[in-house]
């Protein structure tokens, strides 16, 4: 899943055939040296399609945002679904996000995760135990784009059966009333969630709205504890979901 968050004035919305007819500056234009080099937008996106598309065929939504001037652009990808060539716990879909200037403000930032934000002040993070971030500068020599995302991708691939193994563990892992409570009670302690959200949680564990809700484990309260985050700000919830899932998984151990 992944969020995006234009600044309102300055950017719009852009379907990605349009972004190969975006031009790059020239060096001259940005004050910059010979070893700087732009990254034309479209060529960027078909580099990323180009590489994600050997692993989890197209993405089920995508979303790409151009600053008026053409010089920043940001985006991401959601995967999901059974075509996917590798193991997503839970059917749980994940992204792929990038934020990228051709002003030489900052350089481009890749990130890839289960949840992924992407802002247009250059903030782009990738949330879950198998989030991967990359940087990639616009110099000549730093690695061919190409080869920045296939290191991404293969770096996420090697992080991500390890999250598949512990949401198993999660869905395998019986747990008694008394053991959710004292979980419920440390998100309230740690400022994880408010009381009041906590308190659905709860209540969603006792009397189950929906059927994940019902296995008395481990993976049914994070689930219990994750649905009150949809009521959160969007910067706020990947925020709140990890930190739900390193407390339950450290309580396994």
């Amino acid at each position: 899943m992944f969020t995006i968050l234009p600044k309102h004035g300055k950017f719009r919305l852009i379907e990605s055939n349009q972004l190969r007819g975006i031009p790059v500056p020239t060096r001259e234009a940005v004050g910059a040296g010979r070893r700087w080099e732009p990254i034309q937008h479209g060529a960027l996106v078909n580099a990323l399609r180009c590489r994600l598309d050997r692993h989890f065929g197209e993405p089920g939504r995508e979303q790409f945002c151009i600053s008026n001037d053409g010089a920043e652009c940001i985006g991401a990808f959601q995967f999901s679904g059974p075509n996917l060539d590798v193991r997503v716990p839970g059917g749980t879909a994940f992204a792929v996000g990038f934020s990228h200037a051709n002003d030489r403000s900052r350089a481009l930032r890749l990130a890839l995760g289960y949840r992924v934000l992407v802002c247009s002040n250059g903030v782009t993070a990738a949330y879950g135990n198998a989030a991967t971030n990359a940087r990639h500068l616009h110099v000549r020599g730093a690695g061919n784009l190409e080869d920045q995302v296939n290191d991404l991708v293969d770096r996420y691939l090697a992080q991500l059966d390890k999250v598949a193994d512990s949401v198993e563990d999660l869905a395998h892992r019986e747990l008694s009333n008394t053991e959710s409570e004292r979980l419920f009670v440390q998100l309230g302690r740690r400022n994880v969630l408010s009381w009041k959200h906590v308190g659905n949680a709860v209540e969603d564990w006792y009397t189950p709205r929906h059927a994940e809700f019902s296995p008395r484990t481990a993976w049914s309260w994070y689930n219990c504890v994750n649905e009150q985050t949809k009521s959160l700000p969007v910067a706020r919830q990947p925020i709140v979901q990890h930190a739900a899932f390193r407390l339950v998984s450290a309580d396994l151990n």
